[in-house]
């Protein structure tokens, strides 16, 4: 529902050109991006406990993504809307 609202949001109610609106997912591509790299990192960090560990860690452990994930989302949120 987001991609489909950025022409709206960006034409109609900011009065950007269709070209420039374009740009807008710009930022979706390089957060994608920016999130996979996290997500490679954090899983090494995952499978080194998990080798040191004898093959098994508590589930809570991949909590740490969730966390920052969790407070990142309703700010990024919060900057489309304003």
């Amino acid at each position: 529902m987001q991609f489909t609202s950025f022409p709206i949001v960006f034409q109609q109610y900011r009065g950007w050109s269709p070209s420039i609106s374009g740009l807008a997912f710009i930022g979706l591509s390089v957060g994608s991006v920016l999130g996979l790299v996290l997500l490679g990192i954090d899983n090494a960090r995952y499978a080194k406990k998990l080798k040191a560990a004898g093959g098994y860690l508590a589930p809570e452990e991949r909590l740490v993504g969730v966390v920052i994930g969790a407070c990142l989302l309703p700010a990024g949120l919060f900057m489309y809307v304003h």
